[in-house]
């Protein structure tokens, strides 16, 4: 594993990946075979069974357990060693390819310097950039290195914790398998295997060995026995958890680690040749076998009605992927960007091939089996990117396409259309246009927008813009809205503002467009007008950080031509809140509050400016007071007429967005050298001025 320099001193690989690889292979094979051999001895020797009966017998068939179990250990042990340096091979293989086009580059740079570059822009020239690119490559390089050469030394290291673990993982999946091979299993017998897989189910080794035994059919028929009569009407909590959901929830959490990629693989779609060269590897044709698997007994009819239909009930369309989603619904480990895509693809694809298999529904709601598809790969922001990235397909158009239909139907018949319907359309749009999972716990480090979420993002908006998104859709698209929120800010005036590096393609026009649209909805103009009040605090951090290129002596002025554009935003969107001001006022959903909020306080802080100490404070302080302001009148409101309410949205909107930006410009004006209440009320002045301004523009006319 050496590296030279060629060409402008850029390293390259040295060593032989072809012979690395073909060693790779070898190694899977031969791990297979122990494992194979292993347990064919113990198999063959439990043949004397029939025909020995002495009292020592249990005890001399049991002699050749520790054979299956040292098999079993090993030959998992080189099936991820092999794994392990397939991985490393083609994360090498893609490095090197990354070194071979700079050196290019650099070939083709003047020896002097690309000094047109530095005085056009003032930017780095061409040289540094290559030299930037060239030391990143190599340090992710040297951390692949490290990282398999730290995974091989704990597999050989046969007295190390790791090994421990494994012996213990694979021990439960000997006994997960003996319990799983019962026809019928007790309810002592059903809180054994929960216990397992409570433990386990979340391990990559038992997983993957679980699933070697077991296959997709046999772990769809263990969930099928996995039932304890009356349950439910015994249970503690008429909704929390049976112990029937938990153990289900385990089994599906095998199927989800069981085929996952590796890390280097994640993101890249299937299509991809890096992808494509991965299943021809033992680990690639595994997944390969457990996919196919779950499609084909997808695609099947099943002759059983529900089980969810009364008596008396025709039969109705009922397919294997009704077991299916139905288990993995329950996981609670996300599943793999391509297992997901590839489930959903084989959706599409039969719905659009067979007019029957269109509506059958998932109870107890009756939605449809791709909206559960898509709510599950919500758990996954690269998965739900992967499917609805329009550069890849049109998922998201014939989604939306059938949403809208759906919508339609039930309006010709008199109801309201429900947003219940469309519940895994909603988490998947918005987790794919945020990077952000739907369905459970965000972590403490949300990464920025990457660019297919910025892609996914912009395609929703211009659905909006062009009024084809269904109307139930409407407070999702403004969840996402609400975390390009400085894009929105940026296109009023064309003002300097925080942004992600991915972001919307937006006009002033369209973002008005946009805001108004959007704001017609009362929960997406909450969620719209409380990410612009939280905004605020993100741009008084970033004017006051050294990070702007700004001088002092300028960031007061930066910073209300923000002020100004942040006013115009908040007074679009409260001039269609005052319009429908007879409508119920609702305080902002929670969860959403949460997701943009914390997207907002850590991504643009990375993304955008860098660490700065104690960023967010002044932001997140901030929104907690102009909140409670904007809200405390909330219920003596609801007795008024709609003009007087109308005013008093606007009232109170104005005066919050001035506010917010006066006091959270108070870190930029310490750092000018005018007075403060002056700079406070110049800010204020300019705040009221955009805010005003969005009742007089032309876009708002237009859109009357």
């Amino acid at each position: 594993m050496t590296w030279g320099n060629v060409g402008a001193g850029i390293p390259h690989y040295t060593g032989d990946l072809g012979e690395l690889e073909r060693a790779t292979t070898e190694l899977a094979r031969l791990g297979r075979a122990i494992d194979r051999d292993g347990t064919q001895v113990h198999a063959t020797f439990q043949g004397i069974q029939e025909y020995y009966d002495a009292p020592e017998a249990p005890e001399l068939l049991s002699s050749t357990e520790p054979v299956r179990d040292m098999g079993a250990l090993v030959g998992e042990a080189f099936d991820r060693l092999g794994s392990l340096l397939a991985e490393y091979t083609s994360t090498t293989r893609v490095l090197d390819d990354r070194l071979t086009v700079l050196r290019e580059r650099a070939a083709r740079l003047p020896s002097t310097g690309d000094f047109v570059t530095v005085a056009a822009t003032g930017g780095p020239s061409e040289h540094d950039l290559v030299a930037e690119e060239v030391a990143a490559t190599v340090a992710e390089y040297r951390r692949a290195e490290q990282y398999t050469v730290d995974r091989v030394r704990g597999l050989l290291d046969l007295r190390g914790p790791a090994h421990a673990e494994h012996r213990a993982a694979m021990g439960a999946a000997h006994r997960f398998l003996e319990l799983a091979d019962q026809r019928y299993l007790t309810p002592a017998e059903i809180a054994e295997l929960d216990a397992i897989l409570e433990a386990h189910s979340g391990d990559a080794a038992f997983a993957l060995y679980t699933m070697d035994r077991l296959g997709v059919e046999g772990l769809l028929d263990l969930a099928a026995r996995v039932e304890i009569p009356g349950e439910r009407d015994h249970h503690r909590s008429p909704m929390g958890p049976t112990l029937t959901d938990s153990t289900r929830a385990g089994l599906g959490d095998i199927l989800a680690v069981a085929t996952r990629v590796p890390p280097h693989l994640r993101d890249v779609p299937p299509e991809d040749p890096r992808f494509i060269t991965w299943l021809a590897s033992p680990a690639g044709r595994r997944w390969e076998r457990w996919t196919l698997g779950v499609q084909l007994r997808g695609g099947r009819t099943e002759t059983a009605p529900s089980p969810y239909s009364f008596a008396g009930d025709q039969p109705t369309g009922r397919y294997g992927y009704h077991d299916v989603l139905a288990l993995m619904e329950k996981a609670r480990q996300p599943f793999g960007a391509q297992f997901m895509d590839s489930v959903v693809g084989d959706i599409v694809s039969r719905e659009q091939r067979d007019s029957t298999f269109r509506p059958a529904g998932m109870p107890p709601s009756d939605r449809s089996l791709l909206d559960v598809a898509l709510g599950i790969s919500a758990k996954n922001p690269a998965a739900a990117a992967m499917i609805l990235d329009p550069e890849r397909g049109n998922t998201l158009d014939y989604a939306l396409m059938r949403a809208g239909v759906l919508a339609a139907a039930e309006g010709a018949y008199g109801g309201a259309p429900s947003a219940d319907r469309n519940t895994g359309l909603a988490r998947a749009m918005e987790a794919a246009a945020t990077g952000l999972p739907s369905g459970l716990d965000i972590p403490e480090y949300a990464p920025p927008p990457n660019e297919t979420n910025a892609r996914v993002a912009q395609h929703l908006v211009n659905h909006t813009l062009n009024e084809t998104l269904p109307k139930t859709l409407t407070p999702t698209v403004a969840n996402v809205a609400a975390l390009y929120i400085g894009d929105i800010n940026h296109a009023m005036i064309g003002a300097e503002v925080p942004q992600f590096e991915h972001g919307l393609d937006l006009d002033r026009a369209s973002s008005e467009h946009l805001l108004r649209v959007l704001s017609k909805d009362p929960a997406g103009a909450d969620v719209l007008l409380n990410a612009q009040l939280v905004y605020v605090g993100v741009t008084a951090e970033y004017f006051a950080s050294d990070h702007t290129g700004i001088s002092p002596e300028y960031r007061t002025e930066a910073f209300n031509n923000a002020a100004e554009s942040g006013g115009r935003v908040a007074g679009i969107i409260a001039s269609e809140k005052a319009e429908h001001a007879f409508q119920e006022i609702s305080k902002p959903d929670a969860e959403n509050m949460k997701r943009f909020t914390q997207h907002l306080l850590t991504g643009v802080s990375d993304a955008t400016i860098g660490q700065i100490p104690g960023f967010g404070t002044a932001s997140a302080n901030e929104m907690i007071k102009i909140n409670d302001a904007l809200w405390k009148d909330h219920e003596a409101q609801t007795g008024k007429d709609a003009a007087t309410a109308a005013r008093s949205i606007e009232n109170i909107t104005r005066e919050s967005i001035k506010v917010a930006y006066a006091n959270t410009g108070t870190t930029i004006y310490e750092s000018a050298t005018n007075d403060a209440r002056i700079d406070q009320g110049a800010t204020k002045s300019r705040a009221q001025s955009g805010f005003d301004a969005a009742r007089r523009s032309n876009e708002y006319w237009n859109y009357r």
